[in-house]
């Protein structure tokens, strides 16, 4: 599977996914750290990666906002 972490998130996140096989790639790794969501969801979508933005997720009693081809295209209201 193919990731997108988003700014908040720590780089560090991406190392056990990618232990394991993962394709994960972090915001600050495309210098597009300082990108509103709408331009990291843009790029997740154009790049077939899941985005994980943190501010809505990696909680369990937190909604994960999730995009890619198996998801939907929207922030949650």
């Amino acid at each position: 599977m193919r990731f997108l972490l988003d700014n908040n998130l720590s780089q560090r996140l991406a190392e056990g996914p990618r232990g394991v096989g993962h394709d994960v790639v972090h915001v600050r790794d495309l210098a597009m750290g300082s990108a509103d969501d709408e331009t990291v969801l843009a790029f997740a979508r154009d790049d077939d990666r899941v985005a994980h933005l943190g501010r809505y997720g990696f909680r369990r009693d937190s909604r994960s906002i999730r995009y890619g081809p198996a998801f939907g295209d929207s922030l949650p209201s």
